[in-house]
């Protein structure tokens, strides 16, 4: 009997000891509440890569990303199957950069996997371009209480829940960051947008403010804020004119060089602002003239994201159903007519929980389960480079 009454002592002790390390884990944290799981999906900085969180939290991935996100591996590429990494569960977002994935966990902290070109590891004192073992996550040092994720080409971006913004790896003056640190110039910020077809002075990012304001930052000569030189870049955000009221934000916004940083948010009464853009990228609003104005995108309400292409904008309505609006750009062989006159559903309601894109190249995320993808071909890997551009229509990604 006095076996069995130390025994259960014992448990309790132990049982209390780790309740107690839990706690102070949390402490030390910060994490406060835990952010929500939901099927989320990204096409990377180029759209030549995906990856994908689906409603358990785990992790998939496809794409030419998947040599450095599977460690020492002898799988050829490019590959259209998704397959899914381990190490992590419980994900609640994920953001990919060229050769890197960044996971953020539902207390706030983050980890990272993949090859540390850059420093978006973030882990200093390593070879640039070393890379982990498969199923293998650093834990982001300094960085907790985070809320969103944004990465682009080399550079990635963390969140915060007070309105604050941590940064690592490539600046625009080409300098390398191995280690998060605060943006004094980013503050009161609710969600970032990086465009990811773009690097250094030549792109524009996005923030959206708690306040309901869009500000950008980088390119000036692209936002016409300056007569200067192109590759002038602003290092400080500034508002843009005639927009506010925004709930979400794109995770990638798509644009060209030579073009005026096309763009659409979500407003707080479910209908898309478009902005930015000449007509060769984005639909015009007359014949001949760039849509440079806010204009409300027809036939979209009730919309609860928007992901923007070069030349579509899509959309995923409260329902879950799909829709485009645009010039048609990511259809096999069509040519470009200009405006649609109003959006166009793809799918009816109750098809999608999550849709993103990246230059010529979309994806979505069933609610059945898995990806479905279309557009430039690099998005499904169904070709190389030194191919001609080839377009694939709306179809499965294999594997989740």
């Amino acid at each position: 009997m006095k076996r069995l009454l130390l025994a259960a002592l014992v448990i309790v002790a132990v049982v209390a000891g780790w309740v107690a390390s839990q706690r102070r884990h949390a402490a030390v944290q910060g994490s406060g509440p835990l952010l929500p799981l939901a099927p989320m999906v990204d096409a990377g900085p180029l759209g030549e890569s995906g990856a994908a969180v689906d409603a358990k939290g785990r992790v998939w991935i496809w794409g030419e990303a998947i040599p450095a996100l599977l460690g020492a591996s002898n799988k050829p590429t490019p590959r259209r199957e998704a397959v899914r990494l381990k190490g992590v569960e419980g994900v609640a977002q994920v953001a990919l950069g060229k050769s890197a994935l960044l996971a953020l966990m539902p207390d706030g902290t983050v980890r990272a996997t993949g090859c540390n070109e850059w420093g978006l590891l973030g882990i200093p004192n390593v070879v640039r371009n070393a890379c982990t073992r498969p199923d293998e996550w650093f834990p982001l040092p300094g960085v907790d209480r985070v809320v969103q994720l944004a990465a682009g080409l080399s550079t990635a971006y963390a969140v915060r829940g007070d309105g604050s913004v941590w940064s690592w790896g490539r600046d625009e003056s080409g300098a390398v960051h191995t280690l998060p640190a605060p943006e004094p110039a980013l503050k009161d910020v609710k969600a970032l947008a990086l465009e990811g077809s773009s690097v250094d002075s030549s792109a524009i990012h996005y923030l959206l403010k708690r306040d309901g304001s869009l500000w950008a930052w980088g390119s000036a000569y692209r936002l016409g804020l300056s007569g200067g030189p192109e590759e002038y870049s602003l290092q400080s955000p500034v508002a843009i004119a005639g927009v506010d009221g925004v709930a979400a934000l794109p995770p990638r916004p798509q644009a060209r060089a030579s073009d005026g940083g096309a763009m659409a948010v979500l407003q707080g009464d479910g209908s898309v602002l478009h902005f930015g853009g000449e007509t060769s990228e984005m639909c015009e609003a007359s014949p001949g003239e760039p849509l440079n104005l806010p204009y409300t995108v027809p036939g979209l309400q009730d919309i609860a994201s928007v992901a923007v292409t070069r030349g579509e904008i899509l959309a995923m309505g409260g329902d879950g159903s799909l829709w485009r609006w645009g010039d048609r750009s990511l259809d096999r062989d069509q040519p470009r007519t200009g405006c649609m006159d109003t959006a166009e559903q793809l799918l009816p309601s109750g098809s999608i929980t999550a849709l993103a894109a990246s230059g010529l190249a979309a994806v979505v995320w069933l609610r059945k389960g898995g990806a479905l993808a279309w557009g430039h071909d690099t998005v499904l890997n169904a070709g190389t480079k030194d191919l001609p551009r080839r377009w694939v229509d709306r179809q499965q990604v294999k594997g989740p």
